[in-house]
């Protein structure tokens, strides 16, 4: 090999730049070994070199580095004489030859054995601003200059790099990620930033390349690349608190500058303000991709960088108006999309009052904290899939001694992927499967274990990292809960209720939901029903849901409802319809949500109490028999064990084509055949009368927002005036003057002053939401 001159040039400093992982990275392990053994036998020879553009014969090719290109395109930049589209063996031999030939303060330490062994002590050079302390570790010098390069970047130029549809895309996973319970995770080495976004390749961030010379697996012109690139970019400038624009930190003696910084504040809080009042104008009547795009801008402002709830709040109305705007479908319900409009809009109008409130702002990532060692009490599970495409599995936890006032009391564990990563994952077989603290996440959610060493969030998401440990004991759930119920008095109730690890009449539960409204729990709500009598499943054609009815000691009814596919749904209405035969009582794990002002029960696993000592074990064995996969051997189920609904043996009969209704529906009919019909009707009655009045008012609120426009409409307007004086007697004056506010808008300030009212009126009934109770009446054969 022909010595190439060390004679230092930015193009020689920007190619040292690339070690061999990222070079690997780029391309492959044997192109790399092949470049090396070329470099190593002579066949690299310069031609030419200046301050800008190296030439070199590589094996008979013309091989060209030219400094602008190299910035603008990082290594895509280099080209060559050769047949091969990308980077080929003669570039990597280039970049080696000229590597190695660098002196000691130009090469990067990779941190690894080099290819070709000449990798030297890396120095402060090709991009790399020099420390002030001369002891500073070269990972914290590197990462300083990392987030310096990182912070000078504006959105403006990043979406000239990336492009504002790649940016949403990113952002979009970022969130679908942040969903799933699973972040990004950073590791500086010298020189270069090491991003794994979880489901994709590790990306690397080298120093003084930008985001242009951002390398991963895969090619870099096809959009997914693009996208991983920019989602690693935007993970890297969160963790280093690159916000040049907004800083979170103001500096109160510098008044000038603090005002400077609270204008800055305002004004964008101001046009996020203006864009969320377009979408309840619009929104919801003639949604546009222009005004997602707006609400996406916003979104991914370098300003929302400080104030991630407000920029996850608008991402989530944004993703809402853009599904809205891009099919026929309604999506997500009308009501729903405006309380999420109207919660983005009082955070926004909160943080004009109290720009430096910590939970207002929020926090880009959440913080995983040591959680003292627990028993828990496994409380089912269930597999889910959200619009956006993300699909996984959450298994639910009650603490059986909660000796620490700050731990969260339900805990929760996820296996997930966002759309589009991860084709092959199944989350029903990563239940059984993938392993979480030593156990299938299917067993820990059946069994009580004793967790040590784990990390949870403040709304106790367990982190499934390499920490923690979860050992198994000998009891058995029904064991556990069957030692006491709810307390006997009502006095008693609430106290029992907050109990972990109790079984729950319907009061119980009601006092659990009723306690998180008033203390603004966050997190899920799960806990085990004692149920008596298992009425008559249903399936409802319109919801496309199965409702099972079911009876506490107390002769309380109210419904589970059950939703996914039509095979999950047909499992579950079978498996019900065995028990119910065979068992004299239950205690069933529900799931615990609140929508609207109602309460939402979905059943994640049951235990069966038999007539007879074998009996339900013996039909359920049958069940499992029955139903199990042709591939697989049966496995019969125990009366003494939880038995998840999502994970009920797979069904294999098929409707005959002859029948348009649903297999399930025609399953349905026939089972009911023979059986004592009885209707179920909801208490809509128990309703009060101030409820019903808030009712009222928030309809007529989303039909105006739906009639979009002028958004009025002078009969919903005059009942809305009625429904003022009648909250007004109700002893509800912000309310009430909330509804005047919107009844006696002008036209511009109608859509602020219909936010207004949605969050205050949904906030209200949210405090006091309601059971789906149900009343029986015999009906006549």
């Amino acid at each position: 090999m022909t010595d190439v001159p060390s004679d230092r040039s930015s193009v020689r400093a920007r190619l040292t730049l690339f070690d061999d992982a990222a070079l690997e990275a780029a391309t492959s392990r044997g192109l790399l070994r092949r470049a090396a053994r070329d470099c190593e036998s002579g066949k690299v020879d310069l031609e030419g070199e200046s301050s800008t553009e190296i030439l070199l014969a590589v094996d008979g090719e013309t091989v060209r580095f030219d400094d602008e290109r190299l910035v603008a395109q990082g290594l895509n930049g280099a080209s060559c004489s050769c047949n091969a589209t990308g980077l080929c063996r003669h570039i990597l031999s280039g970049i080696l030859a000229v590597r190695a030939s660098a002196p000691d303060d130009v090469v990067p330490n990779t941190g690894a054995e080099s290819v070709i062994q000449e990798a030297a002590p890396a120095g402060n050079e090709a991009g790399i601003a020099a420390s002030s302390e001369p002891d500073m570790a070269p990972d914290r010098a590197g990462e300083m200059a990392i987030a310096s390069e990182v912070a000078a970047l504006r959105s403006s130029q990043l979406s000239r790099i990336f492009g504002r549809a790649v940016l949403r895309d990113a952002e979009t996973l970022l969130a679908a990620l942040s969903e799933t319970g699973k972040e990004p995770t950073i590791r500086f080495e010298e020189r270069k930033a090491l991003i794994d976004v979880p489901g994709e390749p590790g990306v690397h961030y080298i120093a003084g390349g930008g985001p242009q010379a951002m390398i991963s697996k895969g090619d870099p012109g096809i959009r997914a690349t693009k996208v991983r690139h920019a989602a690693a970019f935007l993970a890297l400038r969160r963790q280093t608190g690159a916000e040049p624009e907004v800083p979170c930190k103001r500096a109160p003696a510098d008044k000038s500058a603090g005002t400077a910084i609270e204008a800055s504040d305002t004004s964008f809080l101001n046009q996020v303000r203006d864009a969320l009042e377009n979408a309840a104008r619009f929104g919801l009547s003639t949604p546009s991709e222009a005004l997602a795009d707006r609400l996406f801008d916003l979104a991914l402002s370098s300003r929302a960088d400080a104030l991630p709830r407000l920029s996850r709040a608008v991402l989530q109305v944004a993703g809402q108006v853009r599904r809205k705007a891009a099919t026929d479908e309604a999506g997500a319900a009308p009501l729903a999309v405006l309380e999420n409009i109207a919660e983005a809009y009082a955070l926004a109008t909160a943080l004009k009052s109290h720009p430096d409130d910590v939970q207002l702002r929020g926090e880009v990532r959440a913080k995983q904290e040591p959680v003292d060692d627990q028993i828990l009490v496994g409380h089912g599970l269930s597999i889910w899939r959200t619009d956006t495409g993300a699909r996984g599995v959450t298994a639910y936890f009650r603490s059986l001694d909660n000796g620490a006032d700050t731990a969260p009391e339900i805990y929760t564990i996820t296996l997930a992927r966002a759309a589009g990563q991860d084709p092959g994952f199944d989350p029903t077989s990563a239940a059984q499967s993938e392993q979480v603290f030593g156990h299938s996440l299917a067993a820990l959610a059946t069994s009580i274990f004793r967790l040590t060493g784990a990390r949870c969030s403040s709304e106790g998401r367990l982190s499934v990292g390499n920490h923690g440990s979860a050992v198994k004991l000998d009891q058995t759930i029904a064991e556990i809960i069957s030692r006491e119920t709810d307390g006997v008095t009502d006095d008693e109730q609430e106290e029992a209720a907050q109990q972990p690890g109790l079984l729950h009449d319907l009061a119980g539960l009601a006092a659990i939901v009723a306690s998180a409204a008033r203390t603004g729990r966050q997190g899920p709500l799960v806990a085990f029903l004692d149920v008596d009598t298992i009425g008559r499943p249903w399936f409802d054609p319109l919801a496309q849901e199965l409702a099972i009815p079911v009876c506490d000691a107390k002769g309380s009814w109210v419904e589970l409802t059950v939703s996914g596919t039509e095979p999950a749904m047909l499992r579950a209405y079978e498996y019900i319809m065995l028990v119910r035969e065979d068992a004299s009582g239950s205690a069933i794990a529900v799931s615990v949500t609140t929508a609207a002002g109602n309460i939402r029960l979905t059943p994640l696993g049951l235990l069966a109490r038999p007539r007879e000592k074998e009996s339900v074990s013996n039909r359920l064995a049958m069940f499992g028999r029955r139903f199990e996969s042709k591939k697989s051997k049966p496995k019969p189920m125990k009366s003494d064990e939880l038995v998840l609904f999502d994970m009920l043996p797979s069904h294999i009969e098929s409707s005959d084509g002859t029948d348009d209704r649903t297999l399930l529906e025609q399953v349905v009919e026939r089972l009911q055949r023979g059986d004592k019909a009885h209707v179920y009707r909801h208490c809509d009655g128990e309703q009060n009368l101030t409820a019903q009045w808030i009712g009222t008012a928030i309809d007529d609120a989303l039909a105006l927002a739906e009639l979009g426009g002028r958004m009025a409409e002078h009969r919903r307007i005059a009942r809305l005036a009625t429904a003022a004086a009648s909250l007004e007697k109700a002893g509800l004056a912000p309310l009430s003057d909330a509804l005047r506010r919107l009844v006696n808008s002008a036209e511009a300030e109608r859509p602020a002053a219909l936010l207004q009212f949605v969050y205050l009126a949904t906030g209200l009934r949210n405090l006091a939401p309601k059971l789906p109770s149900l009343t029986v009446h015999p009906q006549s054969q």
